[in-house]
């Protein structure tokens, strides 16, 4: 019964952080298209995130007002702790990585800090890979994507669908941009009820006669409200093999 309601529990997490992924992403106020692209289905081949297209999102992000949730690091006397600018996280799926890596910047030196890089510096968070410019960056293993979306697929060494470029979000979530109804409990009560029959007399019916069949269930609550649509930023790209 205990790993029953452990399964339960854990599906219905899931099920609630998809959803709220899908509500944030379908919410974002500021949407770049990487390249030259001006849609999802216009994404084509030489379409991937560059470093000035993350600049000029930082910058729309400081009109906005949008506020940055770590302060500037200064280094530390560890080797190769390097410094890097206040930054606000960004959210992207492990597809993505070869091109940030890849990334060059203005200077034509390359982009990306790792994590080892400043990490003596500041506590990153779990998942954290490394920044570039204002950002660091936040690997989520179940990221999703809009598959076979982008321009038809002639360039195999891109990711693809059957037909069509894949397309990958890079998501940056800005303080105090929207609110939702947690799944866990705040220490008084639950966002869910569960209930497990086992088979036998219980169960048993008409359809059933003999109640060999018993089962359990779930319900939850879920809720979402956008308040500031243009502190959630979202940048369309193509991601390289």
């Amino acid at each position: 019964e205990m790993h029953i309601q452990s399964a339960l529990v854990n599906g219905a997490s899931e099920v609630t952080e998809d959803a709220l992924q899908i509500d944030l992403l379908n919410s974002a106020g500021v949407v770049k298209f990487a390249g030259n692209a001006t849609t999802t289905a216009t994404l084509n081949a030489g379409d991937i995130v560059s470093y000035s297209d993350l600049m000029h999102l930082s910058i729309q992000l400081d009109q906005n007002r949008t506020p940055k949730k770590t302060t500037i690091i200064t280094g530390s006397r560890m080797v190769d702790t390097r410094t890097i600018d206040a930054a606000r996280f960004m959210f992207i799926g492990s597809e993505l990585l070869p091109t940030l890596k890849a990334m060059k910047d203005l200077h034509d030196n390359p982009a990306f800090v790792h994590t080892h890089q400043y990490g003596d510096a500041t506590k990153p968070i779990t998942g954290e890979v490394g920044s570039i410019d204002q950002f660091r960056f936040v690997v989520v293993p179940e990221m999703m994507k809009w598959a076979n979306a982008g321009a038809l697929a002639a360039d195999a060494t891109y990711y693809a669908g059957d037909s069509r470029y894949d397309v990958f979000p890079m998501l940056c979530i800005g303080d105090a941009s929207f609110t939702t109804i947690g799944f866990n409990t705040d220490g008084k009560s639950v966002k869910f009820k569960t209930y497990t029959k086992k088979p036998g007399e219980a169960t048993a019916d008409r359809n059933d006669p003999y109640g060999e069949m018993g089962f359990s269930s779930i319900k939850w609550y879920y809720g979402f409200m956008i308040l500031r649509p243009e502190r959630i930023a979202l940048i369309k790209t193509l991601a390289k093999l």
